[in-house]
């Protein structure tokens, strides 16, 4: 399982992609938590106060996951949440949670999501 939260699982999905078959095949579940629409592979300060926008998308990095085995974590009020906007067909198990970007802190819940699968 590979599991990435705010900037991390911006460059999760791209980086997943890169890996060899063999592996990326073993992987049993990929777990996007508070993903965001671009990504910037290059750390910037600015970037926790709201800075940047100038990333590549995500969401074509996210099509070529194996959809099946996906994980796509948001919260409800996180507006900048890549999630919601993924095609409804895709096969990305989605799960809208209380809160924003840091789910309201319930990391309990959170990590009851994770383990089950998305239920």
């Amino acid at each position: 399982m590979l599991i990435g939260f705010s900037q991390g699982a911006d460059v999760l999905p791209a980086t997943i992609n890169q890996l060899d078959a063999d592996t990326r095949a073993a992987l049993d579940r990929i777990v996007l938590l508070s993903v965001g629409k671009k990504a910037d592979f290059e750390f910037h300060v600015s970037n926790w106060l709201g800075g940047g926008g100038d990333g590549l998308p995500i969401a074509p990095e996210v099509a070529k996951l194996p959809a099946g085995k996906t994980l796509c974590v948001y919260g409800q009020d996180d507006d900048d949440a890549l999630c919601p906007g993924l095609p409804a067909n895709d096969g990305v198990q989605k799960v809208k949670l209380p809160g924003d970007h840091h789910f309201n802190g319930d990391y309990h819940r959170l990590a009851e999501v994770i383990l089950k699968g998305g239920a």
